[in-house]
């Protein structure tokens, strides 16, 4: 899986800290500047990895996909996201340390700088995640075949405890790179985890912040409604 340009824009940075670009006025107009500043310091720490294997899928039933390998995800409503799955990708994200280790430096000194640097972690991370799902998607359409949302642990459905040991013994990446606490959180804390299904007529349900438990209070909700 390639690694992409991600891209990114000032109104990038600025929506990953919840901020509307359309409705800063002009007296706030010194936070795109910030954020300008946050892109020139932080675009040269971002390291981008990806991880990505794909599995066949042996069985689909209500609450489990059962995969090759002797590898099963359970999940409540998969059934629901990707009931044709063929295959299922899997897939971590990570932009390294380097970017949320200056952010953190910084919050005592600069607190406008430091946001403005975690907001441009939060859209490498994003920009990044969008790219490994195209990547997947233009493969399976070229091979004549559908893909889901990706789905990503953290839910009720999909607890972390149940999805990222899964994500991790499947995937097995660097451990210089990318690491799972006991506490199943991963570090670097700026990386994302996720599968997505692949088959014929996959029915695309929702998306992603449908089935976030935190869809009804994200302040980041623009981003993915734009």
């Amino acid at each position: 899986m390639q690694i992409p340009n991600l891209n990114l824009t000032v109104e990038d940075v600025l929506i990953w800290q919840g901020a509307d670009p359309k409705k800063i006025s002009v007296r706030r107009e010194h936070l795109f500047s910030i954020a300008e500043k946050a892109m020139e310091i932080g675009m040269p720490l971002i390291e981008a990895a990806l991880f990505h294997r794909e599995l066949s899928v042996i069985s689909l039933t209500k609450n489990e996909i059962l995969l090759e390998d002797g590898w099963k995800v359970e999940h409540a409503r998969l059934v629901h996201i990707m009931p044709k799955a063929e295959l299922i990708d899997f897939v971590i994200a990570t932009i390294g340390n380097k970017l949320e280790n200056l952010s953190s430096e910084l919050f005592q000194i600069d607190i406008s700088l430091s946001l403005a640097l975690d907001g441009l972690a939060n859209a490498s991370v994003d920009k990044l995640t969008d790219s490994a799902h195209k990547q997947i998607e233009d493969k399976s359409k070229h091979n004549g075949l559908q893909v889901s949302i990706p789905v990503g642990p953290g839910s009720k459905d999909w607890p972390l405890e149940k999805g990222q040991p899964v994500l991790f013994g499947v995937l097995k990446p660097d451990p210089e790179v990318i690491q799972l606490t006991d506490s199943y959180l991963m570090i670097p804390r700026k990386s994302n985890s996720f599968i997505v299904g692949v088959g014929i007529d996959m029915p695309k349900h929702g998306t992603v912040c449908e089935y976030c438990d935190l869809r009804d209070s994200c302040r980041y909700k623009l981003r993915k409604s734009d």
